[in-house]
């Protein structure tokens, strides 16, 4: 029987599919490889594994919330397969620290990087990279989830101003159906989202703005750095509350590798 190759430097909770079938998970202390299957390697922590196989289920211990990792035959995150034990805020979750929430990468080409965020979220920041699989530069657009459904009625609005070793200026856009967060080949970026109550704004349901800063690499080479400003200019149905998650579209498939990250305080 041959050997099996074992990653180097494995971290706790690390899972790994050898080549006799079995899949294993690193565990430490003792600091040892343990044989089961996925559905058997289930990870406990405030923080998810590292190098998780789909399947995979991790307790998040702060929030109180199972998440299986789930790929769906184009990208694979982690994703809430059971209710949360408590809508109340734990206290160690209220000291102003941004924790990874959710994650999507893509392990195939694909033209969506969807996230979930927790109910009651005081913040949410988001950061992505891609690169797209075609030969030309690309329109990719952030949107919000209500229940795994994009909002994509025509009100969002961004503000950008950008510049290059060559050039630098400014656009406005409104009327979009998400908010247009890059326009290149190879980008990677980040947006920060706040929200207002309707008691405050006179909008029925709330208010939501945000904020943030994207690089990018064009066909032919160019090189440039976009800051933006965006809300979302219409009531929303629901309230803030609905708001469920963040998705990103693409025209042109991104290829593997391609990730979206949400970080939350609640």
């Amino acid at each position: 029987m041959a050997a099996i190759d074992f990653p180097a430097s494995p971290t706790n909770g690390q899972v790994f599919a050898a080549s006799n079938g079995v899949t294993y998970r690193y565990v430490t202390p003792p600091g040892i490889w343990t044989a089961g299957s996925v559905a058997d390697t289930a990870f406990t922590g405030s923080t998810p594994p590292a190098s998780p196989q789909p399947n995979q289920l991790w307790w998040h211990s702060d929030l109180g919330q199972l998440y299986i990792y789930y790929n769906d035959g184009n990208s694979s995150q982690w994703v809430p397969c059971s209710p949360a034990m408590t809508n109340e805020v734990p206290a160690s979750q209220q000291d102003g620290v941004l924790r990874l929430y959710s994650e999507a990468v893509l392990s195939a080409p694909g033209s969506v990087l969807a996230v979930t965020i927790p109910p009651l979220a005081k913040l949410v920041q988001l950061e992505y990279g891609f690169t797209n699989g075609g030969s030309a530069n690309d329109n990719i657009y952030l949107q919000m989830m209500q229940s795994g459904v994009p909002l994509s009625t025509a009100n969002y609005e961004i503000q950008e101003a950008y510049g290059s070793a060559s050039t630098g200026g400014g656009v406005a856009y409104s009327g979009q159906v998400g908010w247009l967060v890059t326009h290149g080949h190879t980008g990677s970026g980040w947006f920060k989202t706040s929200y207002l109550a309707s008691a405050m704004t006179g909008y029925a349901g709330g208010y939501v703005m945000g904020n943030g800063q994207y690089w990018e690499i064009q066909t032919g080479g160019g090189r440039v750095t976009r800051s933006f400003s965006a809300m979302f200019n219409a009531a929303i149905t629901g309230g803030l509350v609905s708001i469920t998650g963040f998705r990103l579209t693409a025209g042109i498939n991104m290829v593997a590798g391609s990730y979206l990250r949400c970080f939350v305080v609640t």
